[in-house]
């Protein structure tokens, strides 16, 4: 199936794949493909930030990453589970402009924090 796209050597139309829940584009005549933006870290499962790949604690499939207010997160793309390494749900946690209260990331935060299940990582020296 083509979406429209030509192939950028030979001019010919290109044909729509799913490859690990990612649509790249084949050009059947020339066998060149591609990749739109995300697409190359997306099948690769690559954590760019520690050129790991990472797999979902709960079904096994390759994570993707995902930016959140600047920072990089970890999201499976089957079961929607995410992973945060440290100091990351600290740096997107906040308060929405619009409405002046805590994002949902900030609630989660807090309740982590005052339950004692995180430890936050502070610029601070001791």
């Amino acid at each position: 199936m083509s979406d429209g796209k030509s192939c950028p050597v030979c001019e010919k139309p290109m044909t729509s794949k799913v490859v690990q829940d990612v649509e790249i584009d084949v050009c059947q005549d020339c066998n060149g493909v591609w990749l739109d933006g995300g697409e190359l870290k997306r099948l690769s499962g690559l954590d760019a930030q520690a050129g790991r790949i990472m797999t979902c604690s709960n079904c096994n499939s390759v994570m993707q990453t995902k930016t959140v207010t600047n920072v990089e997160i970890d999201i499976c793309p089957k079961c929607d589970g995410i992973w945060l390494d440290q100091g990351e749900l600290e740096k997107i946690a906040g308060v929405d402009p619009k409405t002046g209260k805590l994002t949902e990331w900030g609630v989660v935060l807090n309740i982590l924090n005052e339950g004692g299940h995180i430890k936050i990582k502070t610029d601070k020296k001791e």
